[in-house]
């Protein structure tokens, strides 16, 4: 930007030699536009005006690619950010916690809080780079100017500019480049001062001089005088007016300096709050950063507490658990001794039982057969009783019935021989008798049919 200091600064009248043409008062004098995307419009303010001027970037696409790299530099900060942290509670123990939301919420916040302003800024100010504002002798008209675009723009306000500066330089929807300067025009409401009556006097003064140069007959020495005196007043004015508008340039750039010297005070102070809380951002990062090691030390001391009461724990129950097996194989030993014990005693015992059982089944047998050979015995007698009766009953009815027979005498044993009997058979016939019957009988009685005894001589 090219600009005087202040915008008060006038150049040096012209000689009084011809006539001025007096100034137009329109609002915007005639421009030499060389490009049609320059858009200038103009805002009335409380101060005075607002020229906004706008026009194309001269790469659209910077803005974006700007708005990019940061999009893609805060995702690639927050995509090596871990996904989950190791937290404790108030007992000691200790869990892992997804970061993955507060992560997302934190780089959204990030994403929205992005400041394009400087961009902007700097974008603007290299489309706008070469444009000039001058401000006219008499500060009533503002002229902007570019080389680059050919534009060449003078701008009228109905009154005299006590001062312009820039406002605002940023870009509007990521393609257009917006510069805003704000016009401060003179409070005064008079259209023209003293100095304007007197510009005008000494114009008009001028072209009659000049008139009564080119009639001679006219001119006369009062004339000349007359002129000579205008002519020291309209300097004596000027002067005036000169010291005037010098002694308000002096104020104004004292005002000025004053409030550059207070802009840079505030800016300094804004420097000095900047790095204040910068240094305490840092000391507050640094005091996290001991806390965080502080805490980490004290968690990984807690952590080893923990493994070491964890392993002892875990040796006591392995000692314990030895233990407890050791007993069980001790007691499994000794039920296995206990249980091989009473299996040999039982054995012992099962012997024992089928040795008496044996013998036991032996003598029955033994006492059986006894038996057996003592009915057989007995029957046998028995038989032979019965045979010697009936012998002794045949003889005696043989008497009976042949009573002069010669009586042949018949001596009976003295006692039973089995082997006679056997051997020497004697041939009974069907008689019924009752002692045969009763004895029989009796047999029945004492024996027991399931162990197959049967009567010795069979009851016809």
């Amino acid at each position: 930007m090219i600009y005087a200091r202040n915008p008060c600064m006038f150049e040096q009248l012209p000689a009084f030699r011809a006539q001025l043409q007096p100034l137009s008062m329109c609002s915007r004098a005639a421009s030499n536009s060389g490009s049609t995307q320059l858009q200038i419009t103009t805002t009335q303010t409380a101060e005075g005006a607002l020229v906004t001027l706008k026009k194309p970037l001269e790469q659209p696409s910077q803005y974006s690619s700007a708005l990019q790299e940061r999009v893609a530099a805060i995702q690639a900060k927050y995509a090596a950010a871990p996904a989950y942290s190791l937290v404790s509670d108030v007992f000691g123990n200790q869990y892992y916690v997804d970061n993955t939301a507060r992560v997302q919420a934190q780089m959204q916040e990030e994403l929205q809080a992005i400041d394009m302003a400087p961009v902007g800024r700097r974008l603007a100010k290299q489309s706008f780079r070469d444009y000039a504002l001058e401000l006219s002798h008499d500060g009533l008209e503002l002229t902007v100017s570019s080389l680059s675009d050919g534009e060449q723009r003078a701008l009228r306000f109905g009154s005299a500019l006590s001062d312009f500066y820039v406002k605002a330089c940023t870009v509007e929807d990521g393609r257009v480049a917006v510069l805003q300067i704000g016009v401060v025009l003179e409070k005064s409401a008079e259209k023209q001062d003293s100095l304007s009556a007197l510009i005008d006097w000494a114009q008009q003064s001028a072209g009659n001089a000049v008139q009564e140069e080119q009639c001679p007959a006219i001119a006369s020495c009062a004339a000349v005088n007359q002129q000579k005196k205008v002519q020291k007043r309209a300097r004596a004015e000027r002067a005036k007016h000169i010291e005037a508008e010098k002694a308000k340039r002096i104020e104004a750039e004292k005002a000025q300096r004053l409030e550059m010297e207070r802009a840079q005070r505030i800016q300094q102070a804004k420097i000095e709050r900047a790095q204040r809380i910068e240094a305490e951002r840092a000391q507050r990062i640094q005091q996290a950063k001991i806390e965080r090691a502080a805490a980490e030390r004290l968690a990984a001391e807690r952590l080893a507490t923990q493994r070491a009461e964890h392993d002892r724990a875990m040796s006591a129950r392995r000692n314990a658990e030895l233990k407890r097996q050791r007993d069980i194989a001790e007691t499994q030993a000794i039920e296995e001794q206990r249980a091989r014990i009473q299996a040999m005693v039982a054995e012992q015992q099962a012997r024992v039982q089928e040795q008496a059982r044996l013998q036991a089944q032996a003598q029955a047998q033994a006492q059986e057969q006894q038996r057996q050979r003592t009915l057989q015995e007995q029957a046998a007698y028995q038989r032979q009783l019965v045979a010697e009766e009936r012998a002794l009953k045949q003889k005696r009815a043989m008497k009976e019935q042949h009573p002069t027979s010669a009586a042949t005498t018949v001596t009976p044993p003295a006692s039973p021989s089995p082997t006679r009997i056997a051997a020497s058979p004697v041939v009974l016939e069907d008689v019924d008798d009752e002692e045969t019957t009763r004895y029989n009988a009796s047999v029945r009685r004492s024996s027991s049919p399931s162990r197959g005894y049967t009567p010795v001589v069979d009851d016809a």
